[in-house]
């Protein structure tokens, strides 16, 4: 999986052929929590991303990735985001 560039939740559940409906009632969550963070108008609970990794058994290594294409828009700055605040104090 850590080869993959385009690794987030949408494309997830996707390759695993299920609705957010079936993702949703097999975790335990409505299918518009689902739609809600896959188009970044929420980030999740720590709990919800766990449930994520064991049910897609994510490794360690990529699930930083797939958490942080959700957290962009919702206040979190890209790395280079900071690096150039940094550089202009």
């Amino acid at each position: 999986m850590s080869d993959n560039t385009d690794l987030n939740l949408h494309n997830l559940r996707t390759s695993y052929n299920l609705s957010s409906a079936k993702l949703g009632k097999k975790l335990g969550y409505s299918k518009e929590y689902i739609w809600k963070i896959e188009r970044g108008e929420c980030i999740g609970t720590v709990y919800f991303w766990e449930t994520i990794q064991t049910f897609f058994n994510v490794p360690d290594a990529d699930m930083w990735t797939l958490q942080r294409g959700h957290l962009h828009g919702k206040g979190v700055k890209k790395r280079s985001e900071l690096n150039a605040e940094l550089d202009n104090k």
